[in-house]
C-alpha cells in the first residue's frame, strides 16, 4: 500500500519507507522491504517527470493501459521485471505448456501475463466473491493471519467483465470460476507458468498439488506472499508439501510481497 505522502522525493529516505510500510502491512523482512523501496524509488521517479502516477509503465506493459489508484496500488517493478525474465526464458527454450493464475482478483497480474505470452491458452481461477470462509477460518485458527476487516471484506470488488478487460487477446482466456482445486476439473493440460496467488493455506497448498505434476520441464510456478507477514500459511503450505513429495527447486525473490520462485 503507497500513499502520494510517500512518494513525495523529500520522502523517500529508507527509515521512512520502511516505517509507513509497516504501519500498513507489520513488520517486514529485510529482503522484502528493499523490493518494496526500490519500487517505491521507480515510483517516485515517474512521478518527478510526470507529476502523477495514476498510470506507470511497467516495461513492455503499456499497451495493457491498467490503471493504479495512487493511495492504494502500484506497480511491482521486482514482480514485474522477474515475470518477463521467466516467460522469456520460456520462449527461448520452447517450453511447452499453458498459462494459469490462481486469485486473478481483478485481473492486473493475469493481464502482464497475458500481454508477454499472448498466443498462450490462460486459465483464470477465482471464486469472484473473496476468501473462502473454511480456509478463512483455518488460517485464523493457525495463526496465519489475524483478524481485521481487510480479510474478512478483501478481494470481493471483481468481476469476470473487469478481469477480462484486462486481457489483450481474451480469445485466449478460460475463465475458472468457483472453489479451487474443484473449479479446475476436466483440464485435461500440462503448464508452463503458473502463478499461485490465494494468500491461504489450503488453496496454496492444493495450487502446489494440483500443479507442480502438470507443471513441464523448465516450466515456473510464482508463489506470491510466501515472505509477506501479513499471510502466514504460504510458507508453511510449500514447507508441508516437500515434507510430502521431496524438495523442489525455489527461489524468493525480494517483490514487494515475498514471491517465490519455483522450477522443474
Amino acid at each position: 500500500m503507497v500513499d502520494d505522502e510517500m512518494m513525495k522525493p523529500r520522502s523517500l529516505n529508507p527509515g521512512y519507507i520502511r516505517k509507513e510500510f509497516e504501519k500498513k502491512t507489520g513488520k517486514l523482512s529485510h529482503s522484502t522491504f528493499m523490493g518494496s523501496y526500490a519500487s517505491c524509488l521507480v515510483a517516485s521517479a515517474w512521478i518527478q517527470k510526470h507529476g502523477r502516477c495514476a498510470l506507470i509503465p511497467r516495461m513492455r506493459y503499456d499497451s495493457l493501459g491498467t490503471r493504479y489508484s495512487p493511495q492504494t496500488h502500484m506497480p511491482d517493478y521486482v514482480r514485474s521485471r522477474t515475470l518477463e525474465l521467466i516467460t522469456e526464458m520460456i520462449e527461448r527454450d520452447n517450453i511447452d505448456g499453458s498459462l494459469a493464475e490462481v486469485g486473478v482478483y481483478k485481473g492486473h497480474f493475469s493481464g502482464q501475463i497475458n500481454t508477454l505470452l499472448p498466443s498462450r491458452k490462460l486459465y483464470l481461477f477465482d471464486t469472484f466473491d473473496g476468501f473462502d470462509e473454511s480456509d478463512k477460518n483455518k488460517d485464523y485458527e493457525s495463526g496465519y493471519i489475524s483478524g481485521c476487516d481487510f480479510v474478512d471484506k478483501a478481494f470481493k470488488d471483481t468481476n469476470i467483465d473487469l478481469v477480462l478487460s484486462k486481457m489483450v487477446t481474451p480469445d485466449m482466456c478460460v475463465v475458472k470460476k468457483g472453489y479451487f482445486p474443484e473449479s479446475a476439473g476436466n483440464i485435461e493440460d500440462t503448464f508452463a507458468l503458473v502463478s499461485l496467488d490465494c494468500d491461504l493455506y489450503e488453496p496454496m497448498y492444493a495450487g502446489l498439488e494440483y500443479f507442480y505434476p502438470r507443471l513441464s520441464k523448465g516450466g515456473f510456478m510464482m508463489l506470491h506472499e510466501y515472505n509477506y507477514p501479513g499471510f502466514r500459511g504460504v510458507k508453511p503450505a510449500v514447507a508441508d508439501y516437500e515434507k510430502k513429495y521431496g524438495q523442489i527447486p525455489k527461489i524468493p525473490i525480494p517483490d514487494m510481497a515475498g514471491t517465490l520462485v519455483i522450477t522443474k
